[in-house]
């Protein structure tokens, strides 16, 4: 078996950003890996000179969805009899100790997350140590963990594929990595995370959520969008897959508490309060991405 794979995804909006990235993952010191770079959409192809030689690049000449695009990295490293994937994000940087530390968690490991940084577009940092300040534990091994939000990205993460034979991705699915750590955990995994790696979260408007930013109405209709997409697939693949009646359950309900709230928040005059009395707790509120996205009968709690 060949034994690490790097995967990247590449398009137009994070070329400002890219060399950053390739100096981070051309610095590492473990070397021992393959790179995948799937570019979608990028014209220029003096772009590839940036890049080691021996990377593995492919176009993409469709439009694919976000989903798709994380699939068919996923299935290429499966394809290919890699032992470990790494995920990067090309608009982010790394710690030279990433890819090393990656592997030495993963021998004990499914899956590995490392810390987070939040840096600004220059690269100036905004929130250190961001894992450790909203996650109490080290490891993930139950669903209740990642039922509500998500501290687990694709550019902070790595998987063991020697303990996965097949990797599910809907493509309607908007938070890619919520979703697949989602069906390991379901599925029995577990994942450690790794303080001394740190990547270096660039916040910036091409992100699908960004980190730690406060709520607007605008954001709000995204998340509760994201979470029913989430949710209903999620009680779909309970279903259908682990033929499992009491993660079904769970999952309607946290899809029902969804369009509750969106129908609640038609009401402008709600809507602007809801949001005000997130972002008056947001400090209490916040534990990863969509956390700040409350159902109503929690959101009640703090607009008491």
């Amino acid at each position: 078996m060949k034994e690490t794979l790097l995967f990247t995804v590449i398009f137009p909006i994070i070329i400002d950003y890219l060399d950053d990235y390739i100096h981070s993952i051309i610095a590492q010191t473990d070397q021992r890996f393959d790179w995948l770079i799937i570019n979608d959409g990028i014209k220029d192809y003096h772009i590839r000179e940036k890049f080691p030689s021996n990377v593995i690049w492919k176009d993409v000449n469709e439009n694919y969805k976000p989903a798709e695009l994380r699939y068919l990295g996923s299935k290429y490293a499966l394809a290919n009899n890699y032992e470990i994937l790494i995920f990067a994000d090309g608009d982010d940087y790394f710690t030279h100790n990433r890819i090393e530390l990656t592997k030495k968690y993963l021998m004990t490991n499914d899956f590995v997350f490392n810390e987070l940084y939040l840096v600004d577009e220059t690269g100036i940092e905004l929130q250190p140590n961001v894992l450790q300040r909203i996650f109490p534990n080290s490891n993930i091994d139950s669903i209740n963990m990642l039922l509500d939000n998500n501290i687990v990205g694709l550019s902070n993460s790595a998987l063991n594929l020697t303990c996965i034979d097949n990797i599910y991705m809907p493509k309607e699915i908007i938070a890619v990595d919520w979703w697949l750590y989602s069906v390991l955990v379901l599925n029995g995994k577990k994942g450690e995370l790794c303080p001394s790696a740190i990547t270096y979260y660039r916040q910036t408007g091409n992100n699908t959520v960004g980190m730690w930013t406060p709520l607007t109405s605008i954001r709000l209709f995204k998340g509760i969008e994201v979470k029913k997409i989430h949710f209903h697939h999620l009680k779909e693949y309970a279903a259908t897959y682990m033929k499992n009646n009491a993660y079904y359950r769970i999952f309607d309900k946290k899809y029902g508490e969804m369009l509750i709230l969106e129908e609640a928040l038609q009401r402008k005059e709600f809507c602007t309060r809801y949001t005000r009395v997130i972002n008056n707790n947001f400090d209490q509120i916040y534990k990863g991405w969509w956390s700040e996205i409350l159902p109503l009968e929690q959101w009640r709690q703090y607009a008491e």
